[in-house]
Order: C-alpha cells, then structure tokens, then sequence
C-alpha cells in the first residue's frame, strides 16, 4: 500500500501480509489414475552347464488431475489496493460487519481455483542370461549378463494464472514436457576360492539421454543433457572358521538426477527464517523484518542444469557367531559423493551466504533485504562421510517365553560436507541436525500366541556452537540426548488374525527445540518424534 493511499494510517508505504481466513480453508482434490503392465518369458538353454534367462517388458502409466480451492491472485488484491475501494484497516469506523462484508467481497474478486495435470509414461525392456561356467569343486565362477532399456515421458500443465505465479496459497508451478531414454548393461562374477574364500567382480554401464522444457514464472528453459558412466564393484568374503565371516567390498556409484530432480514445477513458498547478514549488521534496524517469524519468498524446484551424482564406497567388518544363540557384527563404512544432488533448505542457504560472504540463490533488494530465494535442489560439491556399525543380537529360550534382544549403535566418524569447489570442508559430525551417535536397543518376547515388544529409540546429543558462532547469535541451543520407548502386545488369535495394542514415545519425550524461541516447526520432524505420547489399537484380520 503505498503512501498516499487514502486508507493508509500511517502515510508510508507499506508491506501487507494478508490472510484470506473470510473464503474459508484452502482445499485440495487430487484424482489420480494408474495402469501398470509387466510381461515376460524366462527359460533355459541346454548348454554346459545350463543357461538360465529372462525377457521382459513393462509399460506404467500415471495421470494426475489436481484442483486447488480457495486461492488468491496477487494482482487482483494489489489492483484493489490501489484503487482505493477497501478500507482495510478500517479507518473510517465501520463496525466489524460492515468490514468483514467488504474482505469477504475483496477475497471473492480475487479467488483462484488452481487446475494441475500430470502425465508419466513408461516402456521398459530388459533381458539376462546366467550360466555357472566352472564348477570343479575346489573353485567355482557363476555369471549373470543383461541388458535394459526404458523409455519415459513426462508431461505437467498448471492454469495459466499459477504457472506464471501470481497466485498465493498454492505452489504454483511450470509446464513441463521431458523425456528420458535409458539404456544399461552389466555383468557380473562370483567366484568360489579354495578356504572358503568367495570374491565378486561386477560392472554396469548406464546411459541417459534426457530433454525437456519448462515454461513459467521464470521463463522458458529448454534442456537437453547425456549422462553415462562405467560403474565397478568388488567383493572379497573369507570364513577362516565356521563361527567367523570377514567381508569386504568397494564399488563407484553413479546416479543421474531424475525426471522430478531435473524438471519438476517451479513452485513458490513463503519460509520462515533469519536473515543473520542483514540483522547482524551495525546499523540495520527493523524488527519485523527481522523476526523469527518473518516470512521470505522462495522458489523451490527441479534444477534442469543439474550432473550426475558419482561416488565410491568402501566396507569394512565381519560377523562373529559367538554361539548359536548369540552373535556379533561390526563394519567400517567411508562414502564419498561428489556433485552430491540434494535438496537444500532456506537456513542452508543462508548461512552459506554468511560462510561465503555472497549466495547466488538468495537476491537482495538495493536495501540489502531479501527480494527472494531460490531453493530446491543442486550439486554439491563434495560429501565425505564414514563411521562404524555395531550390532549384536541374542536369543533365550525360556520356559515363559522366548526373549529376543538386538542392539544396533552407528558412530559417525565424519560427516564433511563443501557446498562449492571455492568452499572448505567443514565437518558437521555432532553439529545441529547431524548425530554423531544413533542407536536402538529392542527387546521381544513371545509366547504361544502372546507377544511383546519394548524399544529404546537413541538419538546422540549435538552441538549448536557452529551455527551460533557463524551466525553472531545465540538463536540455536544444544541438543542433549534423545531416548524414546516404545513399547507393544500382541495375541494371536484362533480366527486367524490378530489384535494389538500399543504406546509410542511411553515417557512424553520432548523433542530438543532448534532455538532459544518458540516458533511453527522448530524442531526437526525428520528426526524426531514431535507428537508425544501417542496410543494406538491395531486389527488384523485374514480370510
């Protein structure tokens, strides 16, 4: 509303935040139809020593009709801002009635019903043969071959007023038409070796062709990209006794982005964040910009520039049968990706910002104030992480049951990540949203047809120093530890079925808060349990 608006109060211009409570909820229909076909011969050939093979062919298909109710056009509103029609902050007195008719009015004018079509196709072929080719009792060397092809289409249109983004309440979003050709091969061998010793060589090689368009707020993008790669892995496994299996593998990877990652719609949101760069400087003063509740305008999306993912991994450990009812298991894993494709959040991007000093996702009005962001997915650069997997379970028979007890616990050693070749590696092992430590203790019991089940779900405490410290605040709090039991019965009925009760999060843990202040989703969803406690009743019963 600008300055001389004759309903403004205060004779400046201002920024409205509006909600359209007076047309009520905003709802969703979506339908969605699928038809999925999967055919195919397999045999044998009378050759050596037999060769065993598959023919097949898939076709699946999916159509997705959405109407979105209840939306709002921008330019609607800011049109009847602007011709002076609506006394929205009641300056002339009207009583609650009268102004509650003219935003009802207001709204109506401007409500949007938000139409969506999706269409995905997809014909695939494949084919393989295997064969042991020697088997002289000392060493033997199995193959298996194959081919695979697959064709996908990939067709979204939205309304006109929602792919070019004037519509608030929705998600707005492109049209969108791709199409993705992939072809594979691969081969692999296991090998059996004299003291019990087996070893395993295989390899793939992977092909995508892939073009598309996408037409909306953000113009028109035409992409077409190739992505291919030769994929190795090793395997090597020695039982030196019975009780005892040592094991150990290495293998690359290689994971082009797919059809969502690259050209799914270009969607607008409003995320709650902290521009830290801004408040943080001396002399920026504006509390509502700066609140914990401010609201900024995102994209979120594919990335149609996106490369392919590519990484290697390499396992360490053994399996301990220490007696027939008890038995140990601990590995060494390091991963490393490069061009890691994620989907990175609003925070991330900020404090990158304030790490590199500028961000090309986050645009700044001549203020200095965020104009808006763009989220949604990309590469980084680097990701290195590894840690060690402990896991031990043990099995009592007794004459009120048989009891059942396994324990898992992951220690991660490191977890660096670098958002850009420029950046450093920085480890974030024990930092805000990154355990170092995860485990869960189980516990069962059965007898005859009664059952019981408590676990103890760990999640390992975190430090918030990091962000505090590149951030100039003390907005985010250490986490401490995180136990949640859970605990179940069960009986096994005559009538083939079963009734079972159950408590989740039986103490009413309180999830660790992400800040020092009390805001909509300031705990981590992903990681924790954020509903309390919670009973549940489930039947189930068999024809």
């Amino acid at each position: 509303m600008s300055a001389d608006n004759k309903y403004n109060p205060i004779g400046e211009d201002m920024t409205l935040y509006m909600r359209s409570a007076q047309i009520g909820e905003r709802d969703t229909l979506t339908e969605t139809n699928n038809v999925d076909i999967l055919g195919g011969f397999l045999g044998t050939f009378d050759l050596g020593n037999g060769v065993d093979w598959e023919l097949n062919a898939q076709h699946s298909r999916s159509t997705t009709n959405s109407f979105n109710y209840n939306l709002i056009n921008d330019e609607i509103i800011q049109q009847a801002i602007d011709s002076e029609q609506y006394d929205i902050f009641n300056t002339s007195g009207m009583s609650y009635a009268q102004w509650n008719q003219q935003m009802t009015e207001l709204y109506r004018k401007a409500a949007h019903t938000g139409v969506y079509q999706g269409k995905f196709e997809s014909t695939q072929l494949d084919g393989l043969a295997s064969t042991l080719l020697v088997d002289n009792g000392d060493v033997s060397v199995a193959m298996v071959g194959g081919l695979e092809y697959e064709m996908i289409k990939f067709k979204q249109t939205s309304d006109p007023e929602s792919a070019s983004g004037i519509i608030s309440g929705g998600s707005g979003g492109d049209d969108v038409d791709a199409t993705r050709d992939r072809s594979a091969a691969y081969l692999e061998f296991q090998v059996g070796l004299p003291a019990n010793v087996e070893f395993s060589a295989a390899v793939r090689y992977e092909r995508y062709e892939q073009e598309g368009s996408l037409t909306g707020a953000q113009g028109a993008v035409v992409n077409s990209s190739t992505f291919d790669a030769v994929v190795p892995k090793f395997g090597l496994s020695w039982r030196p006794v019975d009780s005892l299996l040592l094991r150990a593998s290495y293998g690359d990877s290689f994971r082009a982005p797919n059809m969502s990652e690259m050209f799914s719609s270009q969607s607008l949101s409003f995320e709650k964040a902290v521009d830290s760069l801004w408040c943080n400087e001396p002399g920026n003063v504006d509390a509502i910009y700066c609140a914990t509740n401010n609201q900024h305008k995102t994209w979120y999306g594919g990335n149609p520039n996106l490369e392919a993912e590519e990484g290697n991994s390499l396992t360490l450990g053994g399996v301990w049968n220490v007696t027939d009812d008890w038995n140990v298991e601990l590995s060494y894993f390091s991963i490393t990706y490069d061009n890691k494709i994620e989907s990175v959040d609003v925070d991330d991007i900020l404090r990158d910002e304030i790490k590199n000093g500028s961000s090309p996702y986050v645009h700044r009005g001549a203020d200095g104030k965020i104009e808006y962001i763009e989220a949604g997915v990309r590469n980084l650069a680097t990701v290195e992480t590894s840690g060690i997997d402990f896991v031990t379970a043990y099995n009592l028979e007794t004459a009120i049951g048989d009891f059942n007890f396994k324990l898992d616990l992951t220690h991660v050693l490191d977890f660096k990540k670098q958002d850009n070749a420029e950046a450093e590696m920085i480890d974030y092992a024990g930092t805000t949203d990154s355990p170092d430590w995860r485990g869960n203790l189980a516990t069962s019991w059965k007898y005859d047809d009664f059952s019981a089940a408590w676990t103890v779900v760990y999640i390992g405490s975190q430090s918030a120093d990091y962000y505090n410290t590149l951030e100039e605040t003390d907005r985010y709090v250490d986490y401490s530890h995180y136990f949640k039991h859970n605990i179940q019965f069960a009986y096994q009925h005559a009538y083939n079925g079963s009734i079972t009760v159950g408590v989740n999060n039986l103490f009413d843990a309180d999830a660790p808060n992400y800040y020092t202040y009390a805001d909509y989703r300031d705990v981590n969803v992903g990681l924790y349990d954020v509903l309390g406690r919670t009973y549940y009743l489930r039947i189930n019963q068999k024809f």
